[in-house]
Order: C-alpha cells, then structure tokens, then sequence
C-alpha cells in the first residue's frame, strides 16, 4: 500500500525529525503510531505500507487484508495517481514527503482531506532502513481556504467590474465634458458676435462669458468686471441709483420665463434688458442689454409731435 505523495524537499525540520527516530526499534515505530491522535504507518525501505495504526482501520473501514495487499483504496480517484507518483519519486530518492489528498470516511461516505507526511528512518551509516508517516485531517482548514479563494475571486470580480463601471463612467464624463466645451466655444462665439452687450450666467450668479459690449457698459472703474452678476456689477450703469430700484430685476432672474425690462439712469440713458432663460439648466441664463435711450427720444419725439398733431386737427379754423 502507497501512504501518500509528496513535493517536499528534505527541510531542516524533517531532517531533526528524521533523525530522532533513529534507533527505534520496529516495535517502538508502531508504539509511536498507535499513541498518535491521527492515522500513522510504517513502511519498507522500499516503500512497502507493513503497518497502520488503529485509526486507519475505524476512519476507512478497511480490512487489513484489503490494506495491505492494496485490493482497495480510501484515496480519492481523482488524487489516486498523483499520490502513487509522488510516493514512488519520495521513496526512490529517500526524501521527506508531503501530500494533500482525500480519504473516505466509511462513517458517511464523505471524502475529507488530509496531509500526508513522510520521513525516511536511517541508520548510523545513512540508509534507510524505515519509512514513517502520518495523515492528519486538514479538511477544515481545506475548506477555509477554498472559502477564502472564492471570496477573493469574488472580490477580483467586483473590483473588475466596478473598474469597468469607473473607466466607462470616466469616458462619459470626458464625452460630457468636450461636448459642454464645445457647447461653451459655441455660445462663447455667439455671444462675442452680438451687436449688443451680452452675458450668460450661471444659475449660482457666476459670469460664464461677457462680451465686449457688456464689459465696456459694466467694468468697474478700474475696467474689470466682477465675476458673478450682482448689484455691484451694475454699479457703473445705475450711477450710484439705490439698488432697491433694481429688485424687480434680481428677482426675475433664473426663472423659466423670457421676459423684457427696462430703466431708467440717473443720466436719463435708458437700458433694455431682455433675459433669456437657458433649456439645459434650471437657473441659467442669457442676458442681452441695450441702450435704447435714442429709441426712447424718438419714442417721446414722436409722442409729441402725434398730440400736437392731434390738438390741431380738433381745432376748429376761424
């Protein structure tokens, strides 16, 4: 019978080992078998299975006659060959030796894992003159640790996917955002071809984009313009007028209606504003201004000149 298979190399730790069963008699190897907790067993130099303690016996249900002439296998049929190979390559170059594989539990039927582990017995001269094992059940341990690789693979999967989802949503958000730069050089370019002083606003206040014409109406003294539509933009054009004159204007602004205002200025020019609310973002706006001062004298030119008019039809001729 073939114990189990090994890739170990011969460790510091089996060699100790090793060594400190040199001198013990046959007996004495299979006293030490049968007072171990686990599965134990002896072997021929050869590799020949001569002895297994109690516990082989009660764990596989296995006969001695069918042990030790190897007419039947606890071993797993998928870890048959496997073990037999190793077991053959330990012993033909007597080397310590370690294999997982699974036993049958003649209790349930179950296939458990164990650790099978073997150590060549020399003599004073070196050679070895018995093998001894042992197959302690790790099928906890074994399955511990299959749990913890599918969690880990689990967890490389999320972590693939959530990469995937990031990189996806990254790319969008650089398609998003070269198609607001774009819609930004657009209204940019449209603004700065107006005739008449424009902005466009941000929901929050901020200044987006003016043209020159706004700029030239509404710099500060010092010719800049602040960055966020408010009464202190509008300082220059109202002349210093009370900003309560201004309120019905504020509170118009970021509505979802167009609508045309107008005032008057301390220096009687007169301002057209028409707000144009934007369709993407609630808030946003489009601010066009003119002076309309001439239009406004034309206006009371005219106004003027049709009431005299006016007067004089009704006058009768004397």
């Amino acid at each position: 019978m073939n114990p189990t298979s090994a890739t170990a190399a011969g460790s510091t730790h089996d060699e100790v080992a090793a060594s400190s069963l040199v001198g013990f008699s046959e007996e004495q190897l299979r006293f030490l078998a049968e007072s171990l907790p686990q599965i134990a067993w002896t072997g021929m130099p050869n590799g020949y299975i001569d002895f297994m303690n109690g516990r082989w016996f009660e764990y596989t249900g296995l006969t001695p006659e069918q042990t030790y002439a190897e007419e039947k296998t606890a071993v797993h049929p998928d870890d048959f060959l496997r073990y037999q190979k190793a077991w053959k390559e330990a012993v033909r170059t007597q080397m310590p030796y370690e294999v997982e594989y699974r036993f049958r539990r003649a209790a349930d039927g179950a296939y458990r894992w164990h650790l099978g582990r073997g150590l060549p017995v020399r003599d004073m001269q070196g050679h070895v003159i018995k093998w001894f094992g042992t197959c302690t059940d790790i099928h906890a341990q074994k399955a511990a640790g299959e749990e913890m690789k599918r969690i880990n693979a689990e967890l490389e999967t999320l972590v693939e996917e959530r990469t995937a989802y990031l990189q996806k949503e990254i790319e969008q958000r650089r398609k998003t955002e070269r198609k607001y730069l774009n819609h930004v050089q657009l209204l940019q370019s449209m603004i700065n071809t107006l005739p008449m002083a424009a902005v466009a606003v941000h929901a929050s206040g901020k200044i987006l984009h003016a043209n020159e014409s706004f700029k030239h109406v509404f710099a500060n003294d010092e010719g800049t313009l602040v960055d966020t539509f408010n009464d202190a933009l509008l300082f220059r054009a109202q002349k210093k007028l009370s900003s309560a004159n201004w309120d019905s204007l504020f509170a118009r602004l970021g509505k979802l209606e167009e609508f045309h205002w107008e005032v008057t200025l301390n220096d009687a020019r007169t301002l057209s504003f028409e707000y144009i609310p934007g369709s993407g973002e609630v808030g946003s706006y489009l601010l066009l201004v003119r002076d309309i001062s001439a239009e406004r004298q034309i206006d009371g030119v005219k106004a003027e000149f049709m009431s005299l008019a006016s007067h004089q039809l009704r006058t009768p001729l004397t």
